[in-house]
């Protein structure tokens, strides 16, 4: 691969060296001048606690003091979601909200889906957190009746929000640029450009690249139950280097309409590592991932009560597996459109029909079981209704899904599929300080293609939509407890999920080839907790402390028969959290994060000596704020995973341990 860390410096370098001095110029004056600190007073309507079904936020301010250097790190911060994680920077890192499995949470991009028709799941680690303003999960369905029909079929979404997104600050020019380092070979510089071409018009350039070795010391047990001893080896195999580029278009015009252009692309080369075994940890597989896709979305207000959306995309994505001798190509193509028309009527009822059409197909170096080249049309409807007074809101949406295989003999009848969502938040008292909510959904989520075709597992039959059956109550606390403790927000969800004719897809020794498993039935019962407590700590130094808790029983139900039933999957934990500190000084802002997971099995059959046991992740983040006239500087350091804890999320692939990395962003306009 080109030598793409010396460009990409070489170009950066100039705006580095010159910022110091552009920032300083400025003419003097005689008169005596004394600088005061900027202010800034910001506020924006918390809307987490009033929707029907649980919603989670982290900003771009709440990301730079977790240590995660993707969306994947950053997921790990919400309730009710465990990532899987195969270890290092380069690792996959896959999202399954409350059990339910990565295929049942949807993802979005600026709020158009992102899919992957050869796995069903989306690896959170090729987004990485250079330009994201916020994170938005959604459990159940969004209160949002303005949005794409496809993803109101799935059981929960995670909305990635850019700054290209978001609202114009009023500034003309404004530059960032970031250079991290840190253990392990890790090298991460990043630039940012946005420029306002005339009133109506703004775009917007940003590069991201990142590399690292990965070769990371880690501790191996080796020997018999209570007898073990420990070795030090070192993770080989695991360099990786990526690329992100993204270039958007903003247009905000006078007749109330709103552009948004992107095109993105992404290029990874990394090495995969195989599992860690103490008889043979030697690898040389290699994983080339390239994605470009271009989408647009526009918003009018057509009159006060009527507005529409419209999304269009195209998405091409290929996939480059090298398991010497063997060699494995993929190639994925999608033509995504979709059109969302909202009508208010009256002061409190609004409704709204969506209408998504989806052609996907599929081709490689490999031939399918049945001989066929993958094709397929999917459409989406979805008719949505909401109310919304000061006391109470309640959502409904019905969504229905027909998708049909094109030129295909063996999977001639198509899958037609119904996901109905009803859900309410009422307000107890005369303030929103305490309300009540709750939601029903029976959601799904469609075989891939692979899943028909390529699947090692594959049958010629067609495999049905996987069925989720989502119930959950709640309640949500928010107040101001006086000057000391000016917010405190709790919330707590108590829900049952049950899965009918679940599809289990997981690597196998080759991570580009997935086995496909029925597992049947899955009953899972849980408790979400989420706080966050804002104090002016002593000479008002604010002091910001939350966390998440959750609590989960996930039982096999497919059959009496069999060594599973009645038993935890693989990978699920009982327990699992996270908690976070912020301490904003005025020459320093330290920021502590803690990561939990409770005892985990690798079989279904739960056998004692399968038992992963607990643990536990902190990070330590250090920064300094400063201006130098129009700019300013952010210099980081954090350390991820201080107390070098030794621990695998997937069995046979250790985590990182302890590292180091160092950041300075400067921004100037």
């Amino acid at each position: 691969m080109i030598n793409l860390k010396k460009y990409i410096f070489v170009a950066m370098f100039p705006v580095w060296l010159f910022a110091m001095p552009v920032c300083a110029q400025e003419q003097t004056d005689t008169l005596p001048v004394r600088e005061i600190q900027e202010v800034v007073v910001s506020a924006a309507k918390d809307n987490t606690s009033i929707t029907s079904s649980p919603m989670q936020i982290i900003d771009s301010k709440t990301l730079a003091g977790t240590g995660a250097l993707s969306v994947g790190d950053a997921a790990r911060q919400f309730a009710g979601v465990q990532v899987k994680d195969y270890g290092g920077v380069g690792g996959l890192k896959t999202v399954s909200l409350r059990s339910l499995g990565a295929s049942h949470t949807g993802v979005l991009y600026d709020g158009i889906p992102v899919t992957d028709n050869q796995t069903g799941q989306i690896d959170l680690s090729r987004f990485s957190l250079t330009g994201i303003e916020k994170i938005i999960l959604n459990t159940g369905e969004s209160d949002n009746i303005l949005q794409p029909a496809q993803i109101q079929s799935l059981a929960g979404s995670l909305n990635i929000i850019t700054g290209s997104f978001m609202p114009d600050t009023g500034k003309k020019n404004h530059i960032k640029a970031s250079l991290k380092g840190g253990a392990f070979g890790f090298f991460s510089p990043s630039i940012f450009y946005r420029q306002q071409i005339s009133k109506t018009l703004s775009s917007g350039v940003s590069v991201d690249y990142l590399q690292s070795d990965g070769n990371y010391p880690y501790q191996q047990s080796v020997g018999t139950a209570g007898r073990d001893s420990i070795i030090n080896r070192v993770r080989h195999n695991t360099a990786i280097k990526n690329l992100k580029m993204e270039a958007n278009l903003n247009g905000k015009f006078g007749s109330g309409g709103r552009l948004f252009l992107k095109a993105y692309s992404f290029r990874t080369n990394r090495e995969l590592p195989g599992p860690a075994t103490y008889w043979n940890e030697f690898s040389d597989d290699r994983l080339k991932d390239r994605n470009l896709f271009i989408q647009m979305r526009y918003t009018h207000s057509i009159t006060e009560n009527t507005d529409y959306l419209v999304n269009a995309k195209f998405n091409f994505a290929s996939s480059d597996y090298l398991n010497p001798p063997r060699r494995y190509l993929y190639f994925q193509r999608e033509w995504y459109a979709d059109a969302v028309v909202r009508r208010k009527f009256g002061r409190h009822f609004s409704a709204s029909f969506a209408n998504d059409l989806i052609y996907d197909s599929m081709n490689g170096n490999i031939i399918s079981l049945q001989g066929e080249t993958p094709e397929r049309k999917t459409w989406f409807s979805a008719l949505s209704a909401k109310y919304e007074s000061e006391r109470i809101n309640i959502t409904a949406k019905y969504t229905y899904a027909h998708a049909s295989h094109i030129n295909s003999v063996t999977f001639n009848t198509p899958l037609r599929k119904l996901s109905p969502y009803a859900g309410f938040s009422f307000k107890l008292l005369n303030t929103d300080i305490l309300r009540l909510r709750g939601f029903f959904k029976n959601s799904f989520r469609l075989p891939t293609l692979t899943d028909f075709y390529y699947s090692s597992g594959g049958s010629p039959r067609p495999l049905k939509p996987e069925n989720a059956r989502q119930f959950n109550l709640g309640a949500t606390f928010l107040s101001s407890l006086g000057s000391i403790l000016p917010r405190v927000s709790l919330s707590a969800d108590a829900y049952h999920n049950k899965v009918l004719d679940k599809i289990v897809a997981y690597p196998t020794a080759d991570l580009n080839i997935w086995t496909i498993l029925n597992i049947g039935k899955v009953d899972m019962r849980g408790i979400d907790l989420n706080s966050e407590i804002h104090i002016n700590g002593i000479e008002k130094i604010p002091v910001n402390v939350g966390g998440s808790f959750s609590l989960q029983r996930v039982l096999d139900k497919t059959s009496q028969g069999e060594s599973s039933y009645n038993k935890i999957p693989v990978y699920t934990p009982s327990q699992f959290g996270t908690g976070w500190t912020n301490i904003v000084m005025p020459w320093l802002e330290v920021n502590y994060t803690l990561l939990y997971s409770g005892r985990r099995y690798y079989w279904n059959s739960n056998r004692p000596e399968s038992r992963m046991k607990p643990f536990s992740e902190q990070t330590v983040t250090l920064s300094k704020h400063f201006r130098l006239k129009s700019c300013s500087f952010t210099l980081s350091a954090e350390c991820v995973n201080f107390t070098d804890e030794q621990y695998e999320i997937v069995r046979q692939y250790p985590m990182q341990g302890r590292s180091v990395r160092i950041e300075l962003i400067i921004q100037f306009q």
